[in-house]
């Protein structure tokens, strides 16, 4: 029965520090087209990050972005994010779970529109 146990708590050990393994923490300004995927997710956003101006941001489905206190996502360039029914993309605190705890996300006016075609209604290129 020891061995049982000893066995149980070494198994979620392992798994509770294999997914925390996954975590990856971001910070400062993203300089080249990047993109964040469910395989690398979560993402904790650790200080203020700033997509700079003509570079992309791509968050696929799936993904869950974890921002520390008062700290945002600030957009100059272009954001990209499109969940799916099945895939949401989360954005959410890495700390209390209250309104309010992380910061924001901002596009300042250098960052790229979002643009449609008006035939199908479909998104075309700037941030969506």
């Amino acid at each position: 029965m020891k061995k049982f146990f000893l066995f149980t708590n070494l198994f979620f050990l392992c798994l509770v520090m294999g997914l925390s393994a996954h975590a990856k923490d971001v910070c400062g300004p993203i300089t080249e087209d990047t993109v964040w995927t469910k395989a690398g997710s979560p993402y904790i956003v650790t200080c203020n990050v700033a997509v700079v101006e003509n570079v992309t941001l791509t968050i696929r489905p799936g993904v869950t972005v974890k921002f520390d206190k008062d700290i945002a996502l600030l957009i100059d360039g272009t954001l990209i994010a499109k969940g799916i029914d099945t895939e949401k993309i989360i954005f959410t605190s890495n700390g209390d779970p209250v309104a309010g705890y992380w910061g924001f996300i901002s596009f300042s006016d250098s960052s790229k529109d979002a643009t449609f075609d008006p035939i199908t209604g479909k998104y075309t290129g700037g941030c969506d």
